[in-house]
């Protein structure tokens, strides 16, 4: 069986601040990583979760035009931000499902998103249905050598179905351990 840790709240120490570019750097200790959070601009701002190196946060403070550069995608505000260094968002429009699937089942929660599932450096959502809980990938999507979209993330899930049976949502398969 996979090992999840939960987490309630994205928090960063060293934290520092872009303004002109609405994002931060930091040190997420729940998760024992460095982070860019992006501050997304929707119906309700809301901020998406990309993995660093250690290096990529020294470089952001001592060259930022070489972290802009190489962080131009998940900076972006296009489908190309999706990158496998995305690890999860507050919001669920951001996740590997149907609009509003975590609404698709009965919960006993106002809001059926619990908390974040961290596993093998991903933030999967915890969606609390009365017919038991889920983990719902992050949205990744890259683009291979030949111009095709990969989902490296479905690799390890299977298709959540709604209750007429069509595909709901893909959830992280901790059954199986995949």
């Amino acid at each position: 069986m996979m090992k999840l840790k939960l987490i309630e709240h994205i928090k960063l120490t060293k934290e520092l601040v872009d303004r002109e570019h609405f994002f931060s750097v930091g040190y997420c200790e729940a998760i024992e990583t460095h982070l860019m959070k992006v501050l997304v601009s929707w119906v309700a701002g809301y901020e998406r979760y990309y993995r660093i190196s250690t290096d990529d946060y020294a470089s952001f403070e001592e060259y930022r035009p070489a972290f802009y550069e190489l962080y131009k995608n998940e900076l972006g505000e296009d489908n190309e931000c999706f990158t496998q260094k995305f690890m999860g968002a507050q919001a669920l429009r951001d996740y590997d499902g149907r609009k509003n699937f975590q609404m698709c089942y009965p919960s006993k929660e106002m809001n059926p998103f619990g908390h974040y599932a961290y596993c093998n450096g991903v933030l999967y959502a915890q969606i609390l249905w009365d017919k038991g809980t889920v983990y719902v990938p992050p949205y990744q999507k890259v683009k291979n050598l030949n111009g095709d979209w990969d989902y490296p993330l479905r690799k390890d899930c299977y298709i959540e179905k709604d209750p007429e049976g069509k595909d709901l949502c893909f959830c992280l398969d901790i059954e199986n351990g995949k």
